[in-house]
């Protein structure tokens, strides 16, 4: 007589059973999936080209790819429900450019910005502004390398003329204070105090 064989169990796969195995706890917010296909998109005065879906309800753009504007603006990166998200580049009209992260539409995270004047930014941003470290160069090659608060200059930095001569010590919104020395390269002699004017100061 044959051996009878106990049945297989199958595991149910309902997604019931597998949410109630999983905490309540807080979840980063769904970042839809792109399209697989690459496609022209109009909306409004914006021209989306690239892996892009739209919100069914809302009409909001996600994805990956080029944005063009009527007024000359370009954006080139990842967009999550119309906002620019993770890293991208943008070019102004005018001239300027941005490259690097973007959180919720804002420069947030590390970057450089480039200004239509030929100045430079290179560090860390916080909502669309200088904060944290980084380093602020003129066109004409005077340099500011140090910490920012909200746009400012404020703690420990150092600006620097291109004649080689610096200021080194503490800012206090975007002024530098007295607690800091100055050093000339050409006459290799150090002072302490505020720096001449002029410049990034």
């Amino acid at each position: 007589m044959k051996a009878r064989t106990a049945p297989i169990a199958v595991a149910s796969a309902a997604p019931s059973a597998v949410a109630a195995s999983v905490p309540d706890e807080p979840r980063p917010a769904t970042v839809p999936t792109p399209a697989t296909v690459e496609r022209i998109i109009k909306v409004g005065t914006m021209t989306a080209t690239g892996r892009f879906t739209t919100d069914p309800i809302s009409g909001l753009l996600s994805g990956s790819g080029n944005v063009t504007w009527t007024d000359g603006n370009r954006y080139e990166g990842a967009m999550v429900a119309g906002k620019k998200q993770g890293r991208g580049a943008f070019d102004w009209q005018n001239g300027q450019h941005y490259e690097g992260d973007w959180v919720d539409d804002q420069m947030t995270g590390n970057g450089v910005l480039r200004f239509a004047n030929g100045d430079r930014y290179e560090g860390q941003f916080k909502n669309g502004e200088p904060h944290g470290t980084g380093t602020y160069t003129l066109k004409n090659g005077d340099r500011y390398d140090g910490q920012w608060v909200t746009g400012g200059k404020h703690g420990k930095g150092r600006l620097t003329w291109a004649s080689g001569d610096y200021w080194e010590g503490e800012f206090r919104d975007d002024q530098q204070t007295d607690n800091g020395k100055m050093v000339l390269i050409k006459s290799r002699s150090e002072g302490e105090g505020r720096a001449p004017t002029g410049g990034i100061n």
